[in-house]
């Protein structure tokens, strides 16, 4: 079966509005959950909004568009996925996913965003694994919860398109502010361990933020930024 970008992008969307219930740990009566803000998008919804944005706290990278712009829906490997839940019934998803991953890697890698700098919308948690024919393969679950310890979505399966798959997801933490008035104050965050780049950065360059327009502004010159998600590579 020859999976399009439409089938996963609507797989995307469908993770996007799960209802993943409630949490004994939630707090989402008073902050609300993801699947909950989510409800009653479809599809456009997700592909209309921007690909990053400032929230007047930092800046946010939108996960639908961050997976449709790294990975592929692979409908085989989640049948596969499918019928060993059933044959775990009192397993949660998690193990469930490294189960199965285990069938075609010795070493797969369980990972969540959350465990490190994170801009993404939504926290991401996954299993990782390389086949025999070099691809590698995530088994994906999106938090649609409030409390980050639970309320993960069903995991899917995809193949991890990027360039650096094995290491994916490695730039959730990565961004671009466009400065419109001089393009030499635009700046480049690329994650914790590289930090920023641009013209001329020291500490009192980086970007402030206006909680209260939700932007986030050029020092030089006090215009809102144009935030671009980086592209992936």
């Amino acid at each position: 079966m020859t999976t399009t970008a439409l089938d996963t992008r609507s797989v995307l969307a469908e993770m996007l509005t799960e209802n993943t219930g409630t949490h004994i740990l939630d707090s989402g009566g008073a902050y609300g959950r993801n699947w909950e803000r989510n409800n009653g998008k479809t599809l456009a919804d997700f592909e209309n909004e921007p690909t990053a944005w400032a929230d007047g706290y930092g800046v946010v990278l939108s996960v639908f568009h961050f997976l449709a712009n790294r990975v592929e829906f692979l409908p085989s490997i989640q049948a596969e996925l499918d019928d060993l839940a059933r044959c775990m019934p009192d397993e949660g998803w998690l193990a469930i996913a490294e189960t199965l991953a285990e069938r075609y890697d010795p070493k797969p890698r369980t990972w969540n965003t959350y465990n490190g700098e994170d801009s993404l919308s939504q926290t991401l948690q996954g299993v990782s694994f390389t086949r025999n024919d070099g691809e590698t393969v995530s088994l994906i679950q999106i938090h649609g919860g409030c409390d980050v310890r639970g309320g993960y979505t069903k995991p899917r399966a995809f193949r991890v398109t990027v360039e650096m798959a094995d290491c994916f997801p490695y730039d959730h933490n990565s961004y671009e502010l466009e400065c419109p008035t001089d393009n030499e104050h635009s700046l480049s965050y690329l994650g914790e361990y590289i930090g920023w780049h641009g013209s001329s950065i020291d500490a009192d360059e980086y970007p402030t933020y206006d909680s209260e327009k939700r932007t986030a502004n050029c020092v030089k010159c006090g215009s809102p930024f144009i935030v671009h998600a980086s592209e992936p590579y």
